[in-house]
């Protein structure tokens, strides 16, 4: 909890003129730092007991800031993410070493980041365009709900737009200015963060490379597009809470403004799931501490939880707890 407060200080500190709170850059990091401590600390005991200081090791040279792009870069590109540590922490150690270069391709990576692209990047479409269309129309007619991704197709979105009496609006994407990777501004963050020890140094260095852009370099540019493009509505609901991977800013900043934030559960394991009621930084408990209430598939495990579903099971599938 002390090293989550001592880098919410070093955010504010690199971003003097943003407004939000403590509070704001806590639940905005929360879930990525948890899993980043996660593995720091699993795979840092891991070499701890098997890297020797009389041997030489093979390190590969790989280029740490692709991390930065994806908040969720180990789980798509593990073998990179964790030789380029290793290398890392070799390094610091100050043992010997030769340097070899990574030529591994990830087609997985590569599957993803098209993927991606189509989805959330900037393509033109009659969605894209209509959500144009209706930003414009909402400076006038202001709606009172934002229905955002909730697995529903466009046409029954505006149909159900229409059913709670307002315009049916379509929220799409924001493009922002992407800056690139600032050596000398990740500098600034590192030597805010306190260490005691040789371990909270390393954590510090590790961290001050791969901490994502979106709250680096691209926090002001993304957090001012939100506020001067998404509008204000009284409600707001969604199903998705990690894409695009910046959405997270979105919600911690409709919070801040007394916005209803009501999210639908959109996967697996949650109400069941191992640790997922105990761990604060687990998708469900993230998506509840944003939301007024959590809308969920058949369980309410907690006074935010209510019963929500769009679609009807066949009457051959027996629904129990698990």
């Amino acid at each position: 909890e002390n090293k989550n407060e001592d880098i919410v200080n070093a955010l504010k500190f690199i971003h003097p003129d943003s407004t939000y709170n403590k509070n704001f850059w806590k639940s905005v990091i929360l879930f990525w730092i948890t899993n980043f401590n996660d593995f720091f600390l699993i795979l840092g005991q891991y070499l701890d007991k098997i890297i020797e200081g009389n041997k030489t090791y093979i390190i590969y040279d790989i280029d740490f800031k692709v991390f930065t792009n994806n908040d969720a870069a180990l789980l798509y590109d593990p073998e990179r993410y964790v030789l380029w540590f290793i290398g890392e922490y070799i390094k610091f150690k100050k043992l010997d070493y030769k340097i070899l270069n990574y030529k591994t391709k990830n087609l997985d990576q590569k599957k993803f980041n098209y993927l991606k692209k189509k989805r959330y990047g900037k393509n033109i479409s009659i969605k894209r365009v209509y959500s144009i269309f209706s930003n414009l129309v909402s400076k006038f007619l202001k709606p009172k709900y934002i229905i955002d991704n909730i697995g529903i197709n466009f046409k029954r979105q505006c149909m159900l737009n229409l059913s709670l009496g307002q315009f049916p609006f379509f929220w799409d994407k924001i493009f922002y200015k992407e800056n690139n990777y600032n050596k000398d501004l990740r500098n600034k963050f590192l030597n805010y963060l306190k260490f005691s020890n040789k371990k909270e140094e390393f954590y510090n260095l590790i961290l001050s490379k791969i901490f994502p852009k979106i709250y680096v370099e691209d926090f002001e540019s993304i957090a001012e597009m939100y506020q001067k493009s998404f509008p204000m509505a009284k409600t707001y609901i969604t199903s998705n809470y990690f894409q695009p991977n910046h959405k997270k800013i979105l919600l911690n900043i409709l919070k801040q403004k007394k916005v209803d934030i009501f999210l639908v559960q959109h996967g697996g394991f949650y109400g069941v799931g191992l640790n997922t009621k105990e761990v604060i930084a687990s998708p469900e408990q993230v998506e509840k501490n944003l939301s007024k209430n959590y809308l969920t598939w058949g369980w309410n495990d907690s006074p935010k939880d209510l019963i929500f579903t769009s679609r009807f099971p066949s009457k051959k599938i027996q629904i129990s707890k698990t």
